[in-house]
């Protein structure tokens, strides 16, 4: 969490602050670890990732969303944002053999 993310989720349900929104995903977007959540998991990179994952999310699909101003509230760009790291754990749990 940080000081936006705590701000966003004071803000109305119905009118999400999206300059704080593009902040977000500006700042995950250029974290050196962020690379493998930039763009959706290929199927040809990764061939079994859509049999484990059925709500696959990444930065990229982020950011269209925020682009066509999907998100109605806050809280849905948050757990769009959970939802990647959630994928993630579950595709690379300790007993994968990945």
């Amino acid at each position: 969490w940080s000081p936006d993310v705590d701000e966003l989720m004071r803000q109305s349900r119905h009118r999400p602050c999206y300059r704080q929104l593009w902040r977000l995903l500006s700042g995950l977007q250029k974290h050196k670890s962020s690379w493998p959540f930039l763009q959706p998991v290929s199927k040809d990179d990764v061939a079994d990732y859509y049999e484990t994952i059925k709500e696959p999310m990444d930065l990229g699909t982020m950011e269209a969303r925020l682009e066509a101003k999907q998100y109605m509230a806050p809280e849905d760009f948050i757990k769009d944002a959970q939802l990647i790291f959630e994928n993630c754990r579950r595709f690379n749990d300790e007993g994968s053999p990945r």
